[in-house]
């Protein structure tokens, strides 16, 4: 199971203090691509939505 947590940031100075708050946590780190997809009148995101292929380590 996965639990995703989104943080919206003011500034990229906000973005390092999180990041040197966290780095000593940090284990492992997987490579991931994502596919997404959504109308073509973008029905899905005008409704604050995603729908999302991720795939990890190749």
């Amino acid at each position: 199971m996965e639990v995703e947590v989104k943080l919206r940031l003011s500034n990229s100075g906000a973005h390092q203090r999180l990041s040197d708050l966290l780095s000593p946590f940090h284990c492992l780190t997987h490579l991931q691509s994502n596919l997404f997809f959504d109308t073509p009148t973008a029905r899905l995101s005008s409704n604050l939505t995603a729908l999302r292929l991720r795939f990890y380590d190749n």
